[in-house]
């Protein structure tokens, strides 16, 4: 298993943080899932899932977390020093390149 990203817009940030605490585990239905974008990322998985409107989220059972979670240090982020970013294409393909001018900032 691969962590994914979560993202709840403000809007919605009431309504589901009673719900959501760290280290307990959940089922999540009815939400998007887009590409991961941005310069901090918190996870290495290429896409994330938003909560919406119509998102349930009910309990779950812990299972053990090793099998699951591969998190990235707080600090990496914080400090900007994030871990390789990896291409991924629409079809989960991972592909090498090379980047150049603005993309090497």
């Amino acid at each position: 298993g691969t962590k994914i990203h979560c993202f709840v817009k403000k809007q919605h940030l009431k309504r589901y943080e009673k719900h959501l605490s760290a280290g307990n585990w959940k089922f999540i239905d009815d939400f998007n899932v887009s590409h991961s974008i941005g310069q901090y990322m918190t996870t290495k998985h290429c896409y994330r899932i938003s909560f919406v409107k119509d998102t349930i989220v009910t309990n779950s059972v812990t299972v053990l977390e090793s099998d699951y979670l591969d998190l990235v240090p707080y600090n990496q982020i914080h400090n900007g020093k994030h871990p390789q970013s990896i291409l991924c294409g629409t079809n989960d393909m991972r592909l090498s390149c090379t980047l150049w001018g603005s993309f090497t900032d």
